[in-house]
């Protein structure tokens, strides 16, 4: 199986391809982002992303999205709203619980922190999503 890593911005997102399965990490493509408040921290892209448009810019589909933690550098609303409200996201459960306020994503998942995991840990959330693409429906 190929793995391919690509580089989106200069901050903390990626797009991660295996053949024919793609998740997007942390995508914060464009507009500003701030944290707590504007007059607190307000930040936007010193360098331009690679891309603008994830269906524009990149010509396939999203399989998944993972938010990595609820910062708006790894959570953008704006960006994330782009993107095809039926592409799962898996976010951890500060970001989750954020994700599901906004009430646009049909199916968002929580990722367990390593504190609650168990020993063997497995998500098994993905089966069905896209049967053409032949995958587990168990990944652990």
């Amino acid at each position: 199986m190929t793995l391919t890593l690509r580089h989106l911005n200069a901050d903390t997102s990626w797009l991660i391809l295996f053949e024919n399965f793609k998740i997007l990490l942390d995508p914060w493509l464009f507009g500003s982002q701030s944290e707590i408040c504007r007059y607190f921290s307000t930040q936007e892209h010193a360098v331009q992303p690679s891309i603008q448009n994830i269906n524009r810019d990149l010509h396939m589909q999203i399989d998944a999205i993972i938010i990595s933690h609820e910062f708006t550098d790894h959570c953008h609303e704006q960006t994330l709203r782009s993107l095809s409200a039926t592409i799962p996201v898996f976010a951890t459960t500060n970001a989750s619980n954020l994700i599901r306020r906004w009430n646009y994503f049909q199916h968002v998942y929580e990722i367990p922190s390593l504190d609650d995991r168990p020993e063997n840990f497995t998500l098994s959330m993905l089966s069905g999503q896209r049967p053409e693409l032949n995958m587990p429906s168990t990944i652990s």
